[in-house]
């Protein structure tokens, strides 16, 4: 039967449904990536102030995905904990094959 039919218009609908359902199956929301992020920063704490993730400040772009975390304490050494979200970061790249940054801010886009 010739796809433009009206019985083979039907399974190309299904199948783009389909393969648009796996895609949104494989990408991860806000929440998860926090959780994600936070298990990583986790490893990496200080004992004397926590790094944790703002949930409301992550950007996707493109592949790439920007996460703000920030000490609780205002006192936390800036060089100290930004080391500790780059380690944090490199490990969560390299352990789930994605392209992430955990961030103090997340930087304007490009032009």
């Amino acid at each position: 039967m010739p796809s433009n039919t009206k019985n083979g218009s039907r399974h190309g609908a299904a199948a783009r449904k389909r393969r648009y359902e796996m895609k949104q199956g494989r990408r991860q929301t806000n929440a998860q990536m926090a959780a994600l992020a936070q298990k990583y920063l986790d490893r990496h704490q200080s004992s004397r102030y926590r790094i944790v993730v703002v949930p409301e400040a992550i950007e996707r772009r493109g592949k790439t995905w920007f996460i703000v975390a920030e000490p609780d304490r205002a006192a936390a050494p800036t060089y100290d904990y930004i080391n500790r979200m780059t380690e944090a970061s490199i490990e969560m790249e390299h352990k789930e094959k994605m392209d992430v940054f955990l961030v103090p801010v997340i930087p304007p886009e490009d032009d």
